[in-house]
């Protein structure tokens, strides 16, 4: 996320992802570190390390705990598998002509498909 916001600081992030910054994903994890989205945009784009701007959110918003680090990371790989994210996952591997992938069961494994990584 945090490249995301670099590459659209300097126009080059493709029209296709524009639409989706802020939302989604992002989201998510700006609400788990207790910032908002346009908070860590501003922190990034003041040409902080991916690690300041990690521990300003920390500052900021909320720092977790190992057990939450933990359930957080284990919540979003299986994004998209039998949860409430299912049906945007099948729209979403619609949209990307990917509907014929079973193996593709959560949200990372779709964007990985969908950006040419095995």
């Amino acid at each position: 996320m945090v490249d995301q916001i670099r590459t659209h600081a300097r126009g080059e992030l493709p029209p296709a992802y524009q639409a989706d910054l802020g939302k989604g994903l992002d989201e998510y994890c700006a609400n788990f570190l207790g910032v908002t989205y346009s908070q860590l945009v501003q922190y990034v784009n003041e040409g902080l390390s991916d690690e300041a701007v990690l521990e300003s959110c920390f500052a900021m918003g909320h720092r977790p705990s190992e057990a939450e680090i933990y359930m957080w990371n284990e919540f979003m790989l299986k994004r998209g598998w039998h949860d409430d994210a299912s049906r945007t996952l099948k729209q979403l591997k619609r949209e990307e002509a990917l509907i014929a992938r079973s193996e593709i069961e959560t949200i990372f494994q779709l964007i990985d498909a969908a950006e040419g990584r095995p």
